[in-house]
């Protein structure tokens, strides 16, 4: 049985520097999302579209719209943190390639 280490290896920190651009892609796609939404004319539904089709667009088109503020206010914020703490993972390699010389 292995036992628990609280230092990190060379593929826990590549496996953090994914997930945390993994994460920064959510983000990404939240975003692209809420401007689709914002920018979409209320009169792009075509007419043929059953009544519950286009209600169910809007109830979508009002949660995305509803997000913006909240998303927006924190996702600048969460940008810069994780690009700083990418920087730290990438620091940790280059010390830990150094010291296993």
């Amino acid at each position: 049985m292995s036992s628990l280490d609280s230092s990190f290896t060379s593929e826990d920190l590549n496996l953090l520097f994914e997930a945390i651009t993994e994460w920064e892609n959510r983000g990404s796609e939240m975003l692209i999302w809420i401007n689709a939404m914002k920018n979409m004319p209320d009169d792009t539904l075509p007419d043929d579209m059953p009544e519950e089709v286009k209600e169910n667009v809007k109830k979508l088109r009002k949660y995305y719209l509803s997000k913006e503020k909240d998303f927006k206010s924190t996702h600048q914020l969460k940008a810069e943190r994780s690009t700083l703490l990418k920087a730290k993972i990438i620091m940790q390699k280059t010390d830990a390639a150094i010291n296993s010389l």
